[in-house]
């Protein structure tokens, strides 16, 4: 009986082994099934009638359509949407592939053409707006696919964002791919309105720069313009007062530290620094006009302040002696001498006592709050 049993669980066991591999076996032919469709789908062609059986799919013949189901009002047939052309080249593809987030992003730059605020993009998917984390994203992934020919700080005044310039190719392929209008030339002006979605920032003037400074002396002298200046910062996108404060600092370093190598041409100097470097660095031994001005004046005050305690301490020191020679007849003598300990005060009748007279002058100070 035992052994009939056991015999009876062993084949349990074995035909569920059986149905257990029937069915991944299934399950893989499935999956393969749908992937090779999906496949086929993506490159615009039809899922083949074999491979809609091995899904599980009924084909549908070209002349089949579907019954409509009764009592039902037929309606006006609608003209069927047209499919989008496939992309024609691998950048219209790599467009296709970007992020909602990114497409959005990229619509919302090229309408701004070259200056953005991206803290006031706003962007809003199934769940809200778009935080700002995911636009810095979308924007490296622009980056990536070579959107920007150029991208930095852009700082106007109290206006600050991102500053960039767009590659017309890159663009171009952009639009095809989302169905755009061909945007306009990408052009140097800013925009002055506001568009659906998205808060394009206003770009303000640029503030005039002046050569007015005295560390600026050298510079006038070469004759470098204002103009000039302008271009640096908007190829660079230097902020106008740093712009400045770099020109400060070629000059002093021009003057004082290439004794051994003289620079010939300070502007080439100065450009070549920017372009190689991005940023001109304080020279060693650089000390501001104003900072200078400061010091001195600092000092000015210190000898004053010394001035007024020397004036104060000869007066201290006569007042005193005139209580010391008046002694007794002074009522402040008395006071000063009551206040002291009885050995400086067995002192007072030594002659010229220089222990009594410490003493004295010691508390004489004390009383006077010094």
């Amino acid at each position: 009986m035992a052994s009939r049993s056991s015999a009876l669980l062993a084949q349990m066991q074995a035909n569920m082994r059986m149905a257990a591999q029937r069915a991944r076996e299934k399950e893989e032919e499935n999956r393969i099934a749908e992937q090779a469709a999906i496949a086929a789908a993506s490159e615009g062609g039809d899922v083949p009638e074999e491979l809609a059986e091995a899904m599980q799919l009924p084909a549908l013949q070209p002349e089949q359509k579907p019954a409509e189901p009764p009592d039902v009002v037929a309606v006006a047939a609608q003209p069927e949407p047209t499919q989008a052309e496939p992309p024609s080249s691998d950048m219209e593809r790599r467009m296709r592939s970007l992020s909602e987030v990114a497409v959005e992003l990229a619509r919302a730059l090229i309408k701004a053409k070259n200056f953005i605020n991206l803290a006031h993009v706003e962007i809003y998917g199934r769940r809200g707006r778009v935080p700002y984390e995911t636009i810095r994203t979308a924007i490296k992934r622009l980056d990536k696919e070579g959107f920007f020919t150029y991208r930095g700080v852009g700082n106007y005044g109290m206006l600050k964002g991102m500053s960039y310039s767009l590659d017309s190719a890159v663009v171009e392929a952009f639009s095809k791919a989302h169905g755009m209008a061909a945007p306009e030339a990408l052009s140097a002006e800013q925009p002055k309105s506001k568009s659906s979605g998205q808060f394009v920032a206003q770009r303000q003037e640029q503030p005039a720069i002046s050569l007015d400074h005295p560390e600026l002396t050298s510079w006038r002298e070469f004759g470098l313009s204002e103009k000039q200046i302008s271009l640096w910062i908007t190829e660079f996108g230097i902020d106008p007062a740093l712009m400045v404060q770099y020109l400060k600092w070629c000059a002093f370093d021009v003057a004082n530290n290439h004794a051994d190598n003289p620079v010939q041409n300070m502007a080439n100097w100065f450009y070549a620094m920017l372009k190689n470097t991005g940023m001109y660095p304080k020279p060693a031994g650089y000390v501001s006009v104003e900072e200078l001005r400061s010091r001195q004046l600092e000092q000015l005050r210190q000898q004053e302040v010394q001035s007024m305690q020397e004036s104060m301490d000869r007066g201290l020191r006569e007042y005193f002696d005139t209580v010391m020679s008046k002694r007794s007849e002074d009522p402040l003598y008395n006071e000063l001498l009551a206040s002291l300990n009885d050995f400086a005060r067995r002192m007072e009748n030594v002659p010229d006592s220089p222990v009594f007279r410490a003493a004295m002058w010691s508390a004489f100070r004390y009383k006077a709050g010094v």
